[in-house]
């Protein structure tokens, strides 16, 4: 079968999951930063100054003057250096203040749910588009991730064939795996996946799915994978974009480590000597030098 032409495009971009991370994030520390910034300065520009009208205006200068008088006076000394501890103190203050409304605004925002999708691709390969090229070299479907549709129920040796499937990805040239997704391009959805969990929604299946390729295959499979949520006619995939390692990547079975690579639209496991001359071709001689 095809591979589309622009599947890189689909890596490069999913490439970004740690920097749209650290982007999201950006963003929350901009919002955080304004609320604090809000805060020190309306501690500092309105507040100081009203304790200090509130002092002069009842301490002796109430007899010498009215509140204009006080305000006036209270602004004077509040912008003197003799103050600037006491400014330092009060501006520090708002800006804790400032933090627990960002907090609070961040914890709005998150219990309001995940923010859906502008457009079905969001700048990527459509989805649909992606299916109808069909399973290749750098693209598998998988129809679950744990539930066998078979014998309907949780299949937990499922798990092993995703892992296996990225496994091969990463000692190949990277890919796409489609999680709900059958051979034949049926979408089946994973909603029957997330509800055998103990987090019945796309948060608990993505954090299912990085626990597994963690377990088995530890940092690197991590940090080269990036999972998000596509839909499509009521139905959730999970499509998970995988770079090339620039190290080999093992699969812990057991007290066993495997060796998978894909070679067209199969993933297959290469026995000792296969492994070695495949390492030494892809990854080089001294790839265990390397950082």
């Amino acid at each position: 079968m095809r591979e589309p032409t622009d599947l890189k495009q689909v890596i490069k971009i999913e490439r970004l999951g740690i920097s749209a991370l650290l982007g999201r994030l950006g963003r929350e520390w901009l919002a955080v930063c304004s609320y604090i910034s809000l805060g020190v300065i309306l501690a500092v520009l309105l507040v100081h100054p009203a304790v200090e009208a509130l002092h002069f205006w009842r301490g002796e200068t109430a007899d010498e003057g009215g509140l204009f008088d006080a305000v006036v006076g209270a602004l004077v000394s509040a912008a003197s250096p003799e103050m600037l501890p006491m400014t330092l103190v009060v501006g520090f203050g708002g800006g804790i203040f400032g933090l627990f409304f960002a907090l609070l605004y961040l914890w709005l925002k998150q219990a309001s749910g995940p923010e859906k999708e502008k457009s079905p691709d969001q700048g990527a390969i459509p989805l649909l588009n992606l299916i109808s090229a069909g399973e290749g070299e750098r693209m598998e479907f998988k129809s679950s991730l744990r539930w066998d549709w078979r014998q309907g129920k949780v299949n937990k040796q499922l798990e092993s064939v995703i892992v296996k499937s990225i496994a091969g990805l990463l000692n190949h040239e990277g890919g796409v795996l489609l999680i709900g997704v059958g051979d034949d391009g049926e979408i089946r959805g994973i909603e029957r996946d997330w509800q055998t969990l103990n987090r019945s929604n796309w948060d608990g299946f993505e954090q299912s799915l990085i626990n597994l390729v963690s377990a088995r295959l530890g940092a690197t499979g991590c940090r080269l994978i990036h999972s998000r949520r596509r839909e499509t006619d009521g139905k959730s995939v999970c499509q998970v974009a995988v770079e090339k390692a620039s190290r080999p990547v093992f699969c812990r079975d057991g007290n066993t480590e495997r060796y998978y690579v894909r070679f067209g639209n199969t993933t297959r496991e290469l026995n000792a000597h296969e492994s070695v001359d495949h390492i030494a071709g892809r990854f080089g001689p001294d790839w265990h030098t390397g950082i």
